[in-house]
């Protein structure tokens, strides 16, 4: 079971992960905080409390002499003898009811009395919390202190202020060690949570996802190399929830684009037969041909001029034969990067949509927060400190940060899938109007991890102008855009930057549009090394490619060109000197019916 578990590590490597455990984390620390700051203050009552217990027994004792009448300088000298200074009472003050100073002894409490109203209890601690000051009100007739009894209209009630100085840097101590327990108890509970919350997300949500990222991944692979039999982690997990749907709905997609593609792949192993077969036949007549030729001597520029079309058909039905493997391709990727996108589209709205409610919670428990700040300006020292040291300012401002970057997340991984569903119409055949804009930015963004890892130092310039809905074939078009700009990226790689005599510098494609009259005109730029007259010459002949073997078929430029050209009816060229980047040239009229009409 242990070893099914992620690695910490690796799970925070995941952004989505780190975003929401960060966010879980400090919000538990702040809670944990806010709930346990009352706990520091009652223990802090607590030992206050037992201070003035100890001194109530000394006063007790002299409240009772003063119940048995003595005189005032009797018993100014019994409460001067009786309280002497100790470990706990640094001091004192005997006070006339008047607040007039009797005697003193030890250190002099520093205590601001308001006047009497009644049976009174004051109390002031300084500022460092090393004395604690106490005063009684004292009657001659009282039972206790702060207690007056009632006496006869008569008698002559005796009134006096008693004060005590008590050593607290004990108390200081103890509330600081209690402080650190507090902060110990938080962080440990804080931790646990966040830890417990981290395996449980990375087992049940970021483990699953990175596996099914896995398993796209093999697919692609296994599609591009024609594989029948693949082993998915999809294939072997059984989950009843929403990521079970998800990878359930993906096997069965596999499955079936799996089997659309092979009984594409055997149709197109027959025609493969058929056209082998009419090659046979071909090279057949030509071999007959020419050795009429031979015989025929008075026929020889009319058999000359067969063979040289008989090539020509070879040549076509090579093309042609290549072409056809190449669309199927195309066109059982764009259906898989389709059906992706649809189901990860799911999931992604899930956290998309709760992310704003989050986001409202958590404005409402700061207003809460900042309202009780403006009811309660003066909350004491303590809480100031502690506020202080939770730093509330910066915890408000890194919290309204942290959504809006799992927010920016969510919002990157809806635009992806926008993108990964443009891109899917590879298989479109009928005529729309589209966005050109549209159909570069989705491209982009579907080279965007070549031009982020492999090439970093490429930087995209896109200077649209305002072009309108240009009628085309979408699909076919974005193929077009996408072949061009992986030249480019390639020309831009760092080995052949280091070898051609390019100034050293950041690569650089630049991507204009404009539209004149009735076509609209895509430019693409870079200021890679260019080519020389020798390969510009060539550059959409098929299978012609300047990459080694296994690295370039030579067919994307030529497809691109009857794209273009015999498609829509447009022009495709490139310019370009050998040292001075190359620029490809797309010109395609805005309207089709217009054109054919």
């Amino acid at each position: 079971m242990l070893a099914k578990l992620p690695s910490p590590f690796r799970l925070f490597k995941s952004r989505l992960s780190r975003g929401i455990v960060t966010w879980v984390f400090a919000s538990i620390l702040a809670i944990e905080g806010i709930i346990l700051i009352p706990s520091y203050y009652k223990r802090e009552a607590d030992l206050l409390l037992q201070l003035e217990d100890v001194s109530s027994e000394v006063i007790a004792s002299t409240v009772n002499m003063l119940l048995t009448g003595m005189a005032d300088a009797e018993i100014i000298g019994t409460i001067a003898n009786s309280l002497k200074p100790d470990s706990i009472i640094l001091g004192g003050a005997l006070y006339q009811g008047n607040g007039q100073q009797i005697v003193t002894f030890g250190e002099l409490p520093e205590i601001e009395m308001t006047p009497m109203k009644g049976d009174l209890v004051w109390r002031q601690r300084s500022r460092d919390g090393s004395r604690y000051d106490v005063a009684w009100l004292i009657s001659a007739s009282s039972m206790s202190p702060g207690r007056t009894a009632k006496t006869p209209e008569t008698s002559t009630v005796r009134k006096y202020i008693l004060a005590i100085r008590h050593d607290s840097s004990g108390i200081k101590a103890e509330l600081h060690a209690f402080k650190g327990r507090i902060a110990g108890l938080v962080l440990l509970i804080s931790a646990f949570v966040t830890v417990v919350m981290m395996v449980v997300l990375g087992v049940t949500v970021i483990t699953p996802i990175l596996r099914l990222r896995d398993d796209l991944i093999a697919v692609d692979y296994a599609t591009g190399k024609e594989q029948a039999n693949i082993e998915l982690y999809s294939q072997k997990v059984k989950r009843s929830d929403e990521l079970g749907e998800v990878m359930k709905a993906f096997n069965q997609m596999f499955k079936h684009i799996h089997q659309e593609i092979g009984d594409r792949m055997s149709e197109v192993r027959k025609l493969n037969a058929q056209l082998e077969q009419r090659v046979e036949q071909l090279e057949i007549e030509i071999n007959e041909r020419q050795r009429v030729e031979r015989a025929m001597r008075q026929s020889e520029k009319e058999l000359r001029h067969q063979t040289q079309r008989l090539e020509l058909t070879l040549n076509q039905l090579k093309n042609t034969q290549a072409q056809l493997v190449q669309r199927e391709k195309m066109s059982s990727l764009g259906q898989l990067v389709a059906g992706v996108a649809h189901e990860i589209n799911n999931p992604i709205n899930f956290v998309y949509g709760n992310i704003a409610y989050a986001n409202q919670y958590t404005k409402d428990l700061l207003d809460l927060l900042s309202l009780y700040q403006e009811k309660f300006p003066d909350p004491g020292e303590e809480i100031l400190a502690v506020a202080e040291e939770m730093d509330m300012e910066f915890l408000r401002e890194d919290l309204a940060r942290m959504l809006n970057s799992m927010q920016e997340g969510s919002e990157r991984v809806r635009d992806i899938v926008l993108s990964l569903r443009n891109f899917s119409r590879l298989d479109e055949s009928d005529l729309k109007q589209v966005d050109i804009h549209e159909g570069i930015d989705s491209t982009l963004l579907m080279l965007r991890y070549r031009l982020q890892s492999e090439f970093a130092e490429i930087e995209i310039d896109k200077k649209y102008g305002n072009l309108p809905l240009v009628e085309c074939y979408p699909g076919q078009l974005n193929q077009v855009l996408m072949n061009i700009l992986i030249n480019a990226i390639e020309a831009l790689s760092a080995e052949e930057k280091e070898s051609s005599e390019i100034s050293q510098g950041t690569g650089r494609i630049i991507i204009r549009t404009q539209h004149n009259e009735q076509k609209a005109v895509v430019r693409i730029i870079d200021n890679g090394p260019g080519m020389s007259p020798e390969v510009k010459k060539r550059l959409f002949d098929p299978f012609f490619t300047t990459k080694p073997v296994g690295k370039g078929t030579g067919l994307g430029l030529s497809i691109g060109y009857q794209i273009v050209v015999e498609k829509h009816g447009g022009v495709l060229q490139c310019f370009s000197e050998l040292g001075k980047g190359a620029e490809f040239w797309i010109e395609i009229p805005l309207s089709q019916s217009q054109r054919r009409s």
